[in-house]
């Protein structure tokens, strides 16, 4: 191998080293933007997921309170015929 094909061979190694090191950066600073991206994603999903469990309870709550006001609109109708007057007596 002669001199120049040695120093072209360098030249070469030493160009492809600077370009992978280039991209090595910007990967780097990529990596780092999608790790906050990430965070921010996590911090999103435990707000939601806060926000669900409070829905879900006070939907077991307004359950609760309906079924109660159900019986109690049942009991005022049972005791309205009950109380009513009889046909002829109005």
């Amino acid at each position: 191998m002669a001199d120049d094909e040695i120093q072209r061979g360098i030249e070469f190694l030493v160009q492809q080293q600077a370009k992978y090191e280039a991209r090595q950066a910007k990967d780097e600073s990529r990596i780092a933007e999608l790790q906050e991206y990430f965070k921010m994603l996590v911090e999103l999903a435990r707000g939601s997921d806060e926000r669900l469990d409070l829905h879900a309870s006070r939907l077991k709550s307004d359950e609760v309170r309906r079924a109660e006001l159900e019986e109690s609109f049942k009991m005022l109708t049972q005791l309205a015929h009950k109380h009513e007057s009889p046909p002829g007596q109005r």
